[in-house]
């Protein structure tokens, strides 16, 4: 999944220190976390409760962390460079990232979907207050918003701060682009089946779209529409009964690859978040398809 979320891997560049660098690096640490604590004190003290000392100790490692990054260095580089410089970078990376996602989250807002989603509304509207929110000095490790719309793939619980809100907006966005695809004519049938209160409930609008979208493609019909026949259920169902997982696996993405081709998705990221859709359909369909039970994975209209 790493092939399609840029920074990501950047979490990796953390480096296993030895005992005696891991007793070293707090020597290192300190003075900033000191001035950090009256800085946000507004210099009338040095201490605070542990709760907020804590919460200063893992924004401080998270600004730590965007600047190593964003010199592609690892942790033991704070042995020896000078820990403001990289904090002082970090910082201007976050300020970075916070303008991208505001943009990003502008592009989203202004390219529904033609199916409404209250969910999906109602996160954009929240993270729309993130950006003014979000503290890169204080609580830079913070999600400051509430994202309760469902993606078809979550995003890794690893990411936080606005690595995370970035990640998730650009799903979305690739999940939106997707459903653009389509008219409110040819969605809805889908989605109707799928969850009659689709428009009010906690539910992902892609996945189902994408499913049904894939059987089409194995049946060679055209997405002109999304719609699943009970005798094309049959049909599928007859051209995946002696399929191996693996054998699954691949026949979905061989299908997710001419999906994107006739939606012509041009975007690496979006035509690889298709494959792995496409393939955690596997154990679903490998669970239920000798008992009848394809109409449940690829929706009847």
């Amino acid at each position: 999944m790493n092939d399609f979320l840029p920074g990501e891997e950047r979490y990796a560049l953390r480096a296993s220190l030895t005992p005696e660098e891991r007793l070293g690096l707090p020597e290192r640490l300190y003075p900033l976390l000191r001035r950090l604590v009256l800085q946000f004190t507004s210099g009338e003290s040095s201490s605070v409760p542990a709760e907020a000392a804590q919460a200063l100790l893992e924004s401080l490692l998270f600004c730590l962390e965007q600047g190593l990054q964003a010199g592609g260095k690892d942790w033991r580089a704070l042995l020896s460079e000078d820990p403001e410089e990289v904090y002082r970078a970090g910082l201007r990376l976050l300020e970075d990232k916070l303008a991208y996602g505001e943009r990003l989250w502008q592009a989203v807002c202004a390219n529904l979907p033609p199916v409404e989603n209250r969910s999906m509304l109602d996160t954009l509207r929240s993270i729309g207050g993130f950006w003014r929110r979000y503290d890169c000095r204080y609580a830079a490790q913070e999600v400051a918003c509430d994202i309760d719309y469902q993606l078809c793939l979550p995003v890794p619980e690893i990411l936080r701060g606005v690595d995370y809100v970035n990640a998730y907006l650009e799903r979305l966005a690739g999940e939106n682009r997707l459903l653009c695809r389509f008219s409110k004519d040819v969605l809805e049938p889908v989605l109707n089946r799928y969850c009659r209160d689709y428009r009010g409930l906690l539910v992902n609008l892609y996945e189902p779209v994408v499913t049904n979208a894939l059987g089409r493609v194995l049946l060679g019909k055209d997405l002109d529409a999304l719609t699943i026949s009970p005798e094309d259920c049959g049909r599928l169902e007859g051209q995946l009964t002696h399929l191996s997982r693996t054998g699954l696996e691949e026949l979905l993405r061989q299908m997710a690859e001419r999906l994107s081709d006739q939606l012509d998705l041009r975007d690496r990221r979006e035509r690889a978040y298709l494959r792995a859709c496409a393939r955690g359909l596997a154990p679903r369909i490998a669970l239920v398809r000798d008992t009848g039970g394809l109409p449940g994975i690829f929706l009847p209209g």
